[in-house]
C-alpha cells in the first residue's frame, strides 16, 4: 500500500480526503457530504373549512350554515368530511390515527 500522501488540511470543516483506492491502483478523492438536519415542521392548527362543508351539502344563500361543522359531528366518520371539518372532527381523526 502506498502511503506517500500526507493530508495537509485537517481543519474540522474539511471532511474531504485523498485516500489510496481500494483497488490498489491509485489515489481517490473521498468527498463527504454534510448531513443537513431540517428543523421539525410545526403542525398547523386544525381549522374547519366552513365554505367547503356547505358546498359538500349544497347549502348556499339562506341555507348556508356558518356552524355546519359543529352541528354535524356524526359526519366525522366520513374521511372527506373529517378533513374539511378538521377542527370539529379532531378527536375522531386522532382516534383513527390521522391528523388534520
Amino acid at each position: 500500500r502506498c502511503s506517500a500522501y500526507v493530508q495537509v488540511n485537517t481543519a474540522p470543516e474539511n471532511t474531504n480526503r485523498i485516500e489510496w483506492h481500494a483497488s490498489n491502483c491509485g489515489w481517490a478523492v473521498r468527498r463527504f457530504q454534510p448531513v443537513v438536519v431540517q428543523p421539525p415542521v410545526e403542525a398547523e392548527a386544525c381549522v374547519d373549512d366552513v365554505e367547503s362543508a356547505n358546498e359538500l351539502l349544497h347549502q348556499s344563500g339562506p341555507d348556508y350554515d356558518a356552524q355546519v361543522c359543529t352541528r354535524s359531528p356524526d359526519f366525522c366518520s366520513n374521511v372527506i368530511w373529517a378533513s374539511v371539518c378538521a377542527a370539529s372532527c379532531a378527536q375522531q381523526l386522532a382516534d383513527a390515527g390521522q391528523s388534520c
